[in-house]
């Protein structure tokens, strides 16, 4: 498991040090019995005493990110899987990751980077299209990654540039621990947060890479605003909302690193390996093969997706790997568009892949659901790919054995 990392040095109560500090043995008996006690009382929690935390990380396009049902913090594939690992005996690790996208966070002034080949333009409110653009907004973010542009930066590839104190960022939180995540460097400024009558500041070191930043949320704050710097610049990566350890439960936290519209080919960059590594995720859930197999229904694309797919799972999955991780490759559910012998090569290639990289692999989700009954039985949208509520109910629980045996020797192997 991935050690918690160092926060900012908690003051020890006020006497404590002294007690600490005590000869025993030069003091009276009673003195020493009654220091004795009292320095048991003082002293800190002892790190094992609480039960190790399991990360789980989800990788895929817009059927693992979730954003196609009207609630996917709740229903989407990642919380239904951490609720189905509750219900087997863990304790819930909290949201988890969450993506700087405008889907969950509250940008009050952005524009999107252009796709390559595609001009500038403004916004255009009456049909919802925010602004394409090179540059910074003024007062606001660029977002990067967002739309049909690959992205560069963070877990999943999506980022946001600031460069003012007036470009905010809200997220709705429920959890007591939030990370907030961006990029060190020369150029990056003091920022702050705030939080009901809170605010922190935070100063990026200089060295460049991904950093984080463990914020203690108090109690009855339900949200948290990001702002600009005052100079320099932001780039802005998402948040991990996080439950503290209990001492008698291994906690198990999922993270949905879903990318919509992105095959597993895009947005695998320098910046996004350090992040991943950074973070040291336990086990990695490859589902990347939705948008290839669909590529290669047409038969004079079948061999480019495929040999592209092949190679990049190979890649994304030798970074876990290599971070000390577990992975596993698991073929998608079913779906309407795509035939069985294509469904079938996709099949050989990830056992290929896993046994080549030392995954794990589960065919498992392919018997999710009749392909041509789906959507009418209400698992899959109208397009019969992407699942409802219903749908990522049922994935969790053909998932959930897996990831659960795993996450159980994880601890095991790792003490």
């Amino acid at each position: 498991m991935r050690p918690e990392r160092s926060r900012q040095r908690r003051i020890a109560p006020a006497g404590s040090g002294l007690l600490m500090g005590m000869r025993l043995d030069r003091l009276h008996p009673a003195r020493a019995l009654l220091a004795a006690v009292l320095t048991l009382l003082c002293a800190p929690a002892a790190a094992s005493a609480l039960a190790p935390r399991v990360t789980v990380a989800l990788f895929g396009d817009s059927v693992v990110e979730g954003y196609t049902i009207p609630n996917p913090v709740a229903d989407s594939l990642a919380p239904q899987l951490a609720d189905a690992l509750g219900r087997d005996g863990f304790q819930p690790g909290g949201i988890g990751f969450v993506a700087a996208n405008p889907t969950r966070w509250r940008f009050d002034h952005y524009a999107l980077q252009p796709p390559t080949g595609t001009a500038p333009s403004v916004a255009n409110p009456a049909l919802g299209l925010p602004a394409l653009s090179t540059s910074i907004p003024t007062g606001g973010w660029l977002m990067l990654g967002d739309g049909t542009e690959g992205g560069q930066d963070g877990l999943s590839g999506y980022g946001a540039l600031a460069a003012s104190p007036q470009a905010t960022a809200t997220l709705a939180v429920s959890d007591p621990e939030v990370a907030i995540l961006y990029e060190g460097g020369a150029n990056a400024a003091p920022f702050t947060v705030a939080g009901g009558a809170r605010t922190w500041t935070i100063t990026p070191p200089p060295a460049p890479g991904p950093t984080e930043s463990w914020l203690a949320i108090p109690r009855g704050v339900r949200s948290l605003t990001v702002h600009g710097p005052s100079t320099g610049g932001l780039v802005f990566e998402g948040a991990i909302e996080r439950l503290s350890r209990s001492p008698n439960k291994v906690q198990v936290e999922v993270e949905d690193l879903g990318h919509a519209g992105q095959p597993p080919w895009i947005g695998l960059t320098a910046s996004t390996i350090a992040a991943l590594r950074a973070q040291q995720f336990d086990i990695s859930v490859f589902l990347d093969a939705y948008i290839p197999e669909l590529s290669a229904v047409v038969p004079s694309d079948a061999a480019s997706a495929i040999a592209s797919y092949e190679q990049a799972l190979t890649a994304r999955a030798r970074v876990a790997r290599n971070a000390r991780g577990w992975c596993v490759i698991a073929d998608p559910s079913p779906m309407a568009r795509v035939p069985a012998s294509v469904t079938a090569r996709f099949a050989r290639v990830d056992r290929t892949i896993a046994a080549r990289t030392g995954c794990a692999y589960t065919g498992v989700l392919g018997h999710a659901w009749p392909a041509s009954s789906a959507s009418n039985r209400g698992w899959t949208l109208l397009d019969g790919i992407h699942p409802s509520a219903k749908g990522y109910r049922r994935l969790a629980a053909l998932l959930e054995p897996l990831i659960a045996r795993l996450a159980r020797e994880r601890v095991a192997s790792e003490g």
